[in-house]
């Protein structure tokens, strides 16, 4: 049985650590949400840095085969660095550019996330990696984070806002779409109900199986009766967080929700 860790600054990264456990059952996984120090869409590429190092020595703590950086903005700063973990670390912009590209039929793409993700220029800088012809169109979209972690998911404002976000891009003729933050998929319906005629919309989580599955084939031997436990730590806790946790991993559970300090 593997134990792989995931964090993210947010509940958005649950997007991730769902779609992992959905198709990995019978594994654990340990999840980190650095709640305290949300937004990192907001903080300098030095301070993301330490909080990266921060959480990824406490996933290792837990004796994890690898973690998952499940937050945009600090896959941005790991793939920039030169940050030794002595284990897999894996981002979600490379898997996240192509898939992008794969979808894609015009080459047009268009990229939502925090002001950190898109002043970095990762997704443009991995998906001409890959396609130095593909035209790239980005929006930061800083107001999308609070909503969620407020749990504004289905509010008819948070739809107005996405609009507001996605319409420009949609006007420069893009045909995908990436959700460059592991929030933004907890409001697809906002989305498709905005872009899905227009564009195809892309997150992170189907291509990023793909990648861990490739590093830890082990993933997929399965014992019959088996089935993995997942655990949540979080450096800030509250009531309605705890109360949308557990909304957003449902139908999954996990252990007791624990607050730390790291």
């Amino acid at each position: 049985m593997s134990r792989i860790g995931v964090f993210d600054s947010g509940v958005g990264g649950l997007t991730v650590l769902k779609s992992l456990a959905e198709n990995f059952p019978q594994h654990d996984f340990i999840y980190l949400a650095d709640t305290a120090r949300l937004p990192y869409g907001t903080k300098s590429s030095s301070t993301i840095a330490s909080y990266l190092k921060r959480n990824v020595e406490f996933l290792k703590s837990f004796q994890v085969e690898g973690v998952i950086v499940a937050c945009n903005t600090a896959s941005t700063v790991l793939i920039q660095s030169d940050l030794n973990f002595d284990l897999p670390v894996f981002n979600v912009i490379e898997p996240g550019a192509e898939a992008a590209l794969q979808a894609s039929q015009n080459k047009k793409i268009g990229v939502l996330g925090t002001r950190a993700t898109v002043l970095s220029q990762a997704y443009v800088k991995a998906l001409k990696n890959i396609d130095p012809t593909v035209e790239v169109h980005q929006m930061a979209a800083p107001l999308l984070v609070p909503l969620v972690e407020e749990g504004w998911v289905e509010d008819p404002l948070t739809s107005m806002v996405v609009y507001r976000y996605t319409q420009p891009l949609l006007d420069a003729g893009v045909d995908t779409l990436i959700l460059g933050c592991t929030h933004y998929p907890v409001l697809k319906s906002s989305f498709q109900r905005v872009a899905a005629s227009k564009a195809q919309l892309v997150d992170s989580p189907l291509a990023l199986r793909k990648n861990v599955h490739g590093r830890f084939p082990e993933l997929s031997k399965t014992s019959e009766g088996e089935k993995g436990m997942i655990r949540i730590y979080c450096t800030d806790l509250t009531p309605h967080l705890e109360q949308l946790i557990n909304y957003l991993i449902s139908p999954l559970s996990s252990q007791p929700i624990q607050k730390v300090d790291i």
